[in-house]
C-alpha cells in the first residue's frame, strides 16, 4: 500500500496540500512582517541612540562653556562696574566668610566705615558721573595707604 492509498476517506490530496501550503504561507508572511517590524524598530533605536549621543556631546560642550563663563559672571555680579570695587553683594559675601573664619581661627574682625563729607551735595551739583569719579579717585588714592589696607579691596570673587 502506498501513501496515496492511505488517504482518509472524504479528503482530497490536493485540498489538504493547499490548506497546508496556505497555512505555511501565512506563517511566512507573519514572520516576514515581524522581521520587517524588528528591522524598522532597530533602525529607529539606532537613530535615537545617535541623536542622544550627539545631544550629550553638545551638552558637554555647553557645560564646558558655562563652567568657563561662571568665574567671569561671579566677578561681574560682585563688582561695582563704576568703581571697580566689591559691591554690596561682594561685601556681604566677604563679611560672611570673614565672620566664619573668625569663629574657626579665633581672630577678630574689624569694620571701618568711611563717610565722605558732603558727598551728596557734590554728586547733586556736579552729577553722578563726577561723583563716581571723585569716589574712585579718592579710594584708589587711599588704596595704597596703610590705613586702607583691606582684604575686601582685593577679595577674590
Amino acid at each position: 500500500m502506498s501513501c496515496v492509498d492511505r488517504q482518509a476517506p472524504g479528503y482530497d490530496e490536493h485540498t489538504l496540500f493547499r490548506r497546508w501550503l496556505r497555512s505555511r504561507l501565512q506563517d511566512v508572511a507573519r514572520s516576514f512582517a515581524l522581521l520587517i517590524s524588528v528591522i524598522v524598530l532597530g533602525l529607529f533605536i539606532v537613530r535615537q541612540a545617535r541623536n542622544s549621543q550627539r545631544f550629550q556631546e553638545q551638552l558637554l560642550g555647553l557645560q564646558g562653556e558655562l563652567a568657563a563663563a561662571n568665574p567671569c559672571l561671579g566677578r561681574l555680579a560682585y563688582t561695582d562696574s563704576v568703581m571697580g570695587l566689591t559691591n554690596r553683594w561682594g561685601f556681604d559675601r566677604f563679611l560672611h566668610d570673614a565672620l566664619s573664619a573668625e569663629e574657626e581661627d579665633s581672630f577678630s574682625v574689624s569694620l571701618i566705615l568711611i563717610d565722605v563729607d558732603y558727598f551728596k551735595r557734590y554728586s547733586d551739583k556736579y552729577g553722578h558721573v563726577m561723583g563716581d569719579e571723585c569716589l574712585r579717585d579718592d579710594i584708589l588714592r587711599n588704596r595704597g595707604a596703610n590705613v586702607m589696607r583691606c582684604p575686601l579691596l582685593s577679595y577674590p570673587l
